[in-house]
Parts: structure tokens; sequence; C-alpha cells
């Protein structure tokens, strides 16, 4: 959960604001005829006239160049009073570090539209752009490109069916299949949309966009595979110093390997390494889930080290798989749930606490202990309840198993609470045939 979000594309696509688009321009070819600095360089030059005006032709290592830009294709012509231009067989463009190659182009002086065919690569020294086709938009300062787009850098790799960049702004948004996947942080992003604000340092993705995070753990020397996927409606990321958060909007659900959680809306802290679940929260951990208004899962070193739920919170536990309405619980304003080694180590209840617990023996069930106290604390021992202490206030009841004539149900706290829509991992394959 490091790096969720990165400003991949105002890092790539600066790299390639002043690419060919700007540069087929007809007036640059056509002022060489009238004295100015552009050249051009052919086997074969020839020039004939229309019906819409002067038409130059150039054949065979063609070469042109104008300031510190070269352009090299087999053949290039020139509409003069249309404004237009055409560039065919392997053009390649050359600018300082930056190169770009691509089968055809096209420039229409007056819509002011570049337009490369077929392919475009672009690349420099620390960025790459492959797509299937691109335009530019001079005066609106606008970059699209389209068809299985990949953009690279040194950090990051980025695909999408189509998309859209702003040079003057340095927005992006990308369209269609979007994979965004972290060279170094083992993060992986998918969604329809992914926006991109990088003056704002906000990015905003949407189409039920997924995050995967992938971490390696060490147990008992064994190196372990930790995933971990959140999923939503929408994603925000803001990545201001010191308060670097992503948000997590509609129908929220974490999956990792030890525990799962959805709610309408999370936060991830990422300086503070922890996530906050708001508005219906629910959490599994083993056999136990936790409610509450709010909830916090805090982690450290890459593993989950502390669950906290903050207001009209409620534990349930299924230790029996018999008896299935014989569910351990825990009510108080806030539960604590310690972690240590990947395993519970406490669970503390405070404020208003109370307890039901189910009692067994050989033969199966052996009554029911139900305690109110002002705060609860149970201690584990090989992932098993070992010790429960009641502080303060403690008042307590047992009802034996020969006496429980009612229905079990009507022995449960109050505000019981149990969901079996527990979040499954999901499978992600976007094909493109850039990968």
């Amino acid at each position: 959960m490091k790096r969720l979000l990165t400003n991949t594309y105002t890092s790539v696509l600066t790299a390639i604001c002043f690419i060919i688009f700007l540069l087929l321009s007809t007036n640059s070819l056509y002022n060489k005829e009238t004295g100015s600095g552009a050249k051009y360089y052919a086997d074969r030059i020839e020039g004939s006239s229309s019906e819409s005006g002067p038409i130059r032709e150039y054949y065979e290592n063609v070469k042109l160049f104008q300031n510190n830009v070269e352009i090299n294709c087999k053949y290039a012509k020139l509409f003069i009073n249309k404004n237009k231009s055409s560039l065919k067989g392997n053009v390649i463009l050359y600018q300082d570090d930056l190169t770009l190659i691509t089968p055809a182009a096209d420039y229409d002086g007056n819509a002011k539209v570049s337009e490369t065919f077929d392919s475009v690569e672009i690349k420099n020294l620390t960025t790459y752009l492959i797509a299937d086709k691109g335009y530019y938009y001079s005066e609106k300062n606008i970059a699209d490109f389209h068809g299985n787009i990949k953009i690279e850098n040194d950090s990051s790799i980025v695909y999408s069916d189509s998309l859209k960049y702003n040079k003057k702004s340095e927005d992006s948004f990308a369209y269609g299949n979007v994979k965004i996947q972290g060279k170094y942080s083992n993060s992986i992003l998918y969604a329809d949309t992914v926006n991109n604000y990088p003056s704002k340092n906000y990015s905003y993705s949407t189409g039920k966009p997924l995050l995967i995070q992938i971490d390696t753990l060490e147990e008992n020397g064994e190196v372990l595979f930790d995933t971990m996927q959140v999923s939503s409606r929408v994603m925000e990321a803001y990545r201001e110093k010191g308060n670097e958060r992503y948000l997590f909007n509609g129908i929220v659900e974490i999956y990792k390997n030890d525990v799962k959680a959805k709610a309408e809306n999370a936060i991830y802290y990422k300086d503070k390494d922890y996530i906050e679940l708001i508005n219906s929260p629910v959490i599994w951990f083993d056999s136990t889930q936790i409610f509450g208004d709010t909830i916090r899962i805090y982690f450290k070193n890459k593993e989950l080290e502390l669950i906290h739920s903050i207001g009209n919170s409620f534990s349930s536990s299924k230790n029996d798989t018999t008896f299935t309405n014989r569910i351990n619980q825990l009510l108080g304003d806030e539960i604590k749930v310690n972690f240590k080694d990947r395993k519970i180590n406490t669970i503390e209840t405070f404020g208003n606490s109370k307890s039901l617990y189910f009692m067994f023996n050989e033969d199966g069930g052996d009554g029911i202990a139900r305690n109110a106290s002002d705060d609860i604390v149970i201690q584990f021992e090989n992932e098993k309840p070992e010790d429960i202490i009641w502080l303060g206030n403690n008042q307590g009841e047992y009802f034996p198993e020969d006496i429980l004539i009612n229905e079990i149900k009507s022995y449960y706290l109050p505000k019981f609470r149990w969901d079996d829509s527990k979040p499954q991992k999901i499978k992600k394959d976007i094909n493109n045939k850039r990968q």
C-alpha cells in the first residue's frame, strides 16, 4: 500500500510535449522556399499544380531539418495552399534525446491537427510510449492517443485503450482497461478511467477501480506472499507532503490473506500506515467479525498489528462448526484486537462492556456465561481464549445447559450482528497486446 498512485502520467508525458505533431506544420516546409531556416533534402523532388494549388513531393531519403529537429522518411508531400502535409515510410523524428517513430503522419495547418497512423512510438532517456494512433491539437495543446497504449518510465508502466494529455496543464486522462503497475512498489491499479491533476497533487479513478498490493513476508525461514486487494466505485489520491492519503468511496472491499473488510467509505493514511473504514464497516479475521461506527486497521512492517473499532462496537465469533448458533459475543464503546506474530494476542473492550460466552464439554453444550463490566480483556494462547478478565462493576450470570429452555438467540447480547457477505478475492486479467 506504500505507492498506490503515482505521478506516472506527468513524468512520462512531459517528455513528449514537443513531438512530431508540432513539427509537421506546412509552414515549416513552405517557408524554406521563401528563405527561412527550414531545410529539406531528398533523392528526388517534384513540383506540380492542382486545382487547390501547388504541390511539392519529396522521394527517398527525405530529411527535414529545423532548429534542433530532424525528421527522416521515405516520402513527403506538401499541399501549399491547403496548408497540409503528409509524411510516409518509416517516419523518424529526432529532437535532443527524444525519438519518435511512426509509419505515416499527416498535418492539417488550418485545423491545427496532426495525426499518426498504424502506430506511434516515442522514447527518450527515461520514458517510452507506444500506441496504435496519435493526434495532436496544437491550439488546445492536447495530445490524444488511442489503441493499446503503453507508457513506461523508471518506476511505473501504464496500459490503457486511450489517453489524453494537456501539455499546458499537464493533466492526463486514461480511459479503458487502465492498468498502472509499479516496478518497485509491487502495486497494481486497475480501473476504467484514471484522471491525474499534477498541479493539485490529485488523482481520480472510476469504473470499479481495484488496487492490488503484493508483499513478501518471512515466517519460520519461509518466504510468504501476502496480497492485499482494495476495490470500490471511486478512488481518490491526495499526495500532500506529510498528509498523503487515498480515499475509497462506494462499496469498499478489502481482501488480505489474514483479514477481510468492507464499508461504504475508507481512507488509507500512507504516512501513518493505517486504513480507516467509515459508514457500516465490518471486518473479518479467523472466525471473528467486528462491527462499529468506525474501524481502523493498523499495519507494521507490512503485517497486521491492530484492529480498533470505535463507537457501537460489536464482536461475534463462531468457534464451533456443529453448534452454529452458539456465537460468542462482545459489546462495548470500543474494541481493540492486538496481533503478535500474525496471530491474535488480546481482545480488549472498553466502556459499557458486555460479553456472552458459550461453554462446551465432551458431550456438547455446557451452558452460557453472560457478564457486564466497564472493560473486558481476553488473552489468547495458540489463537484460543486463555483468560478473560472483567474490570470494574462486574455483573455476571450463568445459564446451565439443562435450563436453556428458550431459543438460543434469546440469550444474545443487544445489537447482535452477523454478516456472511465476506469479500472474495478478485481475479483480474486485462490482456493488452503490449504486455
